[in-house]
């Protein structure tokens, strides 16, 4: 009697369906899943804003919106800085999967990451390293993590 052994991977490859990704995983087109929010599935770029040689780009609140504005990645061009409740979900899932180790903000003396808030020549970040959201001086340079929404399709 022959016996056929089947070893089931260990990690199951990432879904195509947008539908059955988790937080911090890989969509098709590189970029790395959100959550499902207000109706839409929210992307965010595999990494900050960065320099030509890699290193971290630390941005004003106007020069972060113009980099998001102009940013082509992963094949789109629809990018924008994260509102509030999308930096919080940034927070919340950024160890998990394809978010860890990707976020560099590491220094509690600089405010994270910017939001779309602004009033009054401030807007809105969050330090990641203690949770700290506040209000900082609009040209205060910071990191950048753009985010992209796509409408989710009524199921059939």
């Amino acid at each position: 009697m022959k016996v056929r052994v089947v070893i089931p991977p260990l990690y199951a490859a990432p879904s195509t369906r947008v539908e059955d990704l988790r937080p911090g995983e890989v969509a098709d087109d590189g970029s790395i899943y959100l959550c499902q929010y207000s109706g839409s599935d929210w992307f965010v770029t595999d990494s900050d804003a960065r320099h030509e040689d890699g290193s971290p780009l630390a941005l004003t609140f106007n020069e972060a919106a113009a980099y998001a504005k102009a940013l082509t990645a992963h094949d789109k061009n629809d990018w924008a800085l994260p509102s509030l409740p999308a930096l919080h979900m940034m927070l919340h899932h950024h160890a998990d999967g394809a978010f860890k180790d990707t976020y560099v903000d590491n220094d509690v003396n600089r405010p994270g990451y910017w939001t779309s808030l602004k009033c009054e020549g401030q807007a809105r970040s969050i330090r990641f390293t203690d949770r700290m959201t506040a209000w900082t001086r609009a040209d205060h340079k910071i990191f950048v993590r753009c985010v992209r929404s796509v409408p989710r399709k009524p199921m059939s």
